[in-house]
């Protein structure tokens, strides 16, 4: 058993140390490591990274890569379940479609998907060759102040969005959060990450408009 709790790091006199007495890291891999006694062949984890120290989600990693069981686990922490997840599921209004791959394989795909799904523009007709290169035009001084304009406009649409999105996974971490409001958050969460990351592109697209124009 001292070595079981070892896993946990619980070394030494830590492994007769009184539950009351732990810290809020302790308790929760404490409770993991219950858990996993257990011998359950399922787990459903929702969001289990909340609240956890650096220790205790490494320790958390390192059990759940080691267990023989399946784990059905709801989470906005990317990087854990890029670590942990071998199969991601996108709840959708037509249904739930399955990825087999983890968080950055679906992010791939979803790309792709969008990418296929844009129209397809007809190739710009040929250039005409010139015995001189002609060289790149520079914005105008209004062209330059509208991109500005844009810039600073993007950055209060990227500040509220951050802001809307730490607030719903707050709201979805919380106990008292029933599942279709659950469902409904997870769902308008999915949106705002795409509205964020449409905006990012166009704010690094923008900026870098401008930096060319100046040199």
């Amino acid at each position: 058993m001292q070595s079981f709790l070892a896993r946990f790091l619980f070394r030494g006199e830590e492994a007769f140390k009184q539950v009351k007495l732990m810290s809020g890291g302790e308790a929760s891999r404490l409770a993991l490591a219950k858990l996993l006694l257990g011998k359950a062949n399922f787990l459903v984890l929702d969001e289990p990274t909340n609240h956890l120290d650096l220790d205790s989600r490494g320790v958390l990693e390192e059990a759940l890569l080691g267990f023989p069981g399946t784990a059905l686990i709801v989470s906005h922490d990317r990087w854990f379940l890029n670590a942990v997840s071998d199969i991601t599921l996108e709840m959708t209004p037509e249904g739930v479609e399955r990825f087999s791959g983890n968080y950055d394989y679906w992010l791939a795909k979803t790309k792709e998907r969008e990418a296929a799904a844009e129209p397809t523009l007809p190739p710009p007709a040929p250039a005409r060759v010139k015995s001189e290169e002609k060289t790149p035009s520079r914005l105008s001084p209004n062209e330059v102040f509208r991109r500005q304009q844009r810039l600073a406009q993007l950055e209060k649409e990227i500040t509220g969005a951050e802001e809307r999105q730490n607030a719903l996974s707050l709201e979805l971490a919380a106990p008292q959060t029933g599942h279709e409001e659950r469902l409904r958050l997870s769902l308008e969460l999915q949106e705002v990450q795409h509205l964020l990351a449409r905006s990012y592109r166009e704010w690094e697209a923008v900026a870098n408009e401008l930096e060319e124009n100046q040199q």
